[in-house]
C-alpha cells in the first residue's frame, strides 16, 4: 500500500485539485494498482530460480526475492525490495544466519572460493530449442546434465551441500543427482538483455530406514563462472533434526515418502493442498 501511495500521489492530488477529472482519474489509478501487482508477481516469480531445491522456508525465500530483483534491477528508488521486506517482518518472518532484514544483509552471497568457468555451460556454447528459454534437445539436456556432474563432484562436494557416494558410519550416501540445467532470459527496465544459466543437484542419504535431501542451486553468468550456489548439506545436522520433529507429528504419508526409494510426489501435494475439512459452527451461550 505505501509504493502504490508513492506512485500514485501525483495523481491523487490532481484528483483533489479537479474533481470533474475524477472518474477519468480513477481509471488511472485502477491501471496503476493493476501494473503494480504485475510487476510485484514477475519479483516473486523469478525468485522461484534462486531458492535451495529442498527444503525451502519462508525466509529463504525472501532471500531468493531480494536476490533476483537485485540481479535485475540494481537500483531500486521505488522500494519494492524494501516493501516486500516490510510484508515479511509484519508476518515476524524471521531469516536464520543473517544480522538484520538490511538489502545488504538479505542478498545470497557469492562462492566463498574461487572457481574457474563451468566448460561447456557458457551461454554462447549451449544448444537452444525455438529460443533460449525453451527446452534444449533431449541430447543437449544430457550433455550440459554431464558437464555439471563432473563440475560438482570434482573435489567439490561439500561446497555444493554433497558428499562422497558410499556407505559409512551407518549411512547409504547416493549419487547426486543433476535435476536439470536450463537458461534464463532477462530484461531489466533499461533494456538491458542478461542471460544466465540456473541449475539444481540434489543427493539424498539414507539413515535408520529414512532418505535426508540434500544439494544445491547454481547461478552461472553468460561466461559460464558460478555467480551464486544456494545449497542445503546433505550432511547438515541441524537441519536432519528439524526433519525428525517435523515428521514426527506429521501424518504417516511423509514418513512413508521418506522411507521409500519411490514415492509418489503428486499425492502429497494433493495432501498438503487438500482443504480442511470444515468445522460446525459454535453456537453462542444464550
Amino acid at each position: 500500500m505505501e509504493l502504490f501511495d508513492k506512485k500514485t500521489r501525483t495523481l491523487r492530488k490532481i484528483a483533489a485539485q479537479a474533481p470533474s477529472a475524477r472518474e477519468h482519474l480513477i481509471e488511472l489509478l485502477t491501471r496503476q494498482a493493476s501494473d503494480l501487482a504485475g510487476q510485484f508477481l514477475n519479483i516473486i516469480i523469478r525468485a522461484i530460480d534462486y531458492c535451495p531445491p529442498v527444503d525451502l522456508t519462508f525466509g529463504e525465500f525472501l532471500r531468493a526475492i531480494v536476490t533476483a530483483d537485485f540481479v535485475t534491477v540494481p537500483e531500486d528508488p521505488f522500494g519494492y525490495r524494501e516493501a516486500l521486506v516490510l510484508a515479511f517482518r509484519r508476518y515476524a518472518i524471521t531469516v536464520p544466519a543473517v544480522p538484520d532484514l538490511s538489502e545488504e544483509a538479505l542478498l545470497w552471497r557469492p562462492p566463498e572460493i574461487e572457481m574457474p568457468p563451468v566448460k561447456g555451460l557458457e551461454f554462447a556454447n549451449l544448444r537452444h530449442g525455438r529460443e533460449p528459454g525453451w527446452f534444449a534437445p533431449e541430447d543437449e539436456r544430457e550433455r550440459r546434465g554431464h558437464v555439471l556432474g563432473e563440475f560438482v563432484t570434482d573435489g567439490r562436494h561439500r561446497f555444493f551441500g554433497l558428499a562422497e557416494p558410499g556407505t559409512r558410519d551407518g549411512e547409504e550416501y547416493d549419487l547426486p543427482v543433476v535435476e536439470s540445467v536450463r537458461t534464463l532470459r532477462r530484461l531489466s527496465p533499461d533494456e538491458r538483455l542478461d542471460f544466465h544459466v540456473v541449475a539444481e543437484v540434489t543427493q539424498r542419504v539414507r539413515r535408520n530406514r529414512r532418505w535426508f535431501y540434500g544439494g544445491a542451486t547454481l547461478i552461472l553468468d553468460e561466461s559460464g563462472s558460478v555467480r551464486y550456489v544456494v545449497g542445503k548439506g546433505v550432511g547438515n545436522h541441524t537441519r536432519r533434526k528439524a526433519t525428525d520433529a517435523f515428521l514426527a507429528r506429521a501424518p504417516r504419508e511423509y514418513r512413508a515418502a521418506l522411507e521409500s526409494d519411490t514415492w509418489n510426489r503428486g499425492a502429497l501435494l494433493r495432501r498438503l493442498h487438500a482443504r480442511s475439512p470444515r468445522r460446525a459452527p459454535r453456537q453462542r451461550d444464550r
